[in-house]
C-alpha cells in the first residue's frame, strides 16, 4: 500500500487507514492470545497411577497435553490471588512456576469427588 500511496495511485488516506485497521486487528488478536494463553479445556484423572492428564491451549492455539501426578498440584485454596481470578481459577503446580487457567463459568464437572481428589 506504502508504494502504490507513494506512486499516487491510492490516497494517504487509504494508507492511514489501512494502518490503523490493521494495528487495531494485530492488537486484538494479541489481548485474545493472552487471555486464552494456558486455559484448560479437560482434565482427566487416572485412579491407578494417581494422576491427573490436564489439556491445555497455548498462545498459538494449539493443544498441549501433560500428566501430573495428584500430590503435585496446589489446592485451589493454597494457590496465590492473581489478576484473573474474576475469571479463571489458577491451577499451579509445585514443581514448576507455570500456571494454568480453569474457567468454570462455562465448564462442566462431570464427577465432583474425583474433581475435588485433584484441585
Amino acid at each position: 500500500m506504502a508504494v502504490l500511496s507513494q506512486q499516487n495511485i491510492l490516497p494517504m488516506e487509504s494508507l492511514i487507514t489501512g494502518s490503523i485497521v490493521g494495528g487495531a486487528l494485530c492488537a486484538a488478536l494479541l489481548s485474545t492470545g493472552y487471555f486464552i494463553n494456558n486455559l484448560i479445556g479437560y482434565i482427566y484423572y487416572n485412579q491407578k497411577t494417581e494422576t491427573a492428564k490436564i489439556s491445555y491451549v497455548d498462545f498459538w492455539g494449539k493443544r498441549k497435553n501433560i500428566e501430573i501426578p495428584v500430590v503435585d498440584i496446589v489446592p485451589i485454596c493454597d494457590t496465590k490471588p492473581s489478576i484473573h481470578d474474576k475469571l479463571f481459577i489458577s491451577i499451579q503446580r509445585y514443581s514448576t512456576k507455570d500456571t494454568l487457567k480453569l474457567n468454570l463459568n462455562y465448564g462442566v464437572i462431570y464427577d465432583t469427588d474425583k474433581f475435588q481428589k485433584i484441585l
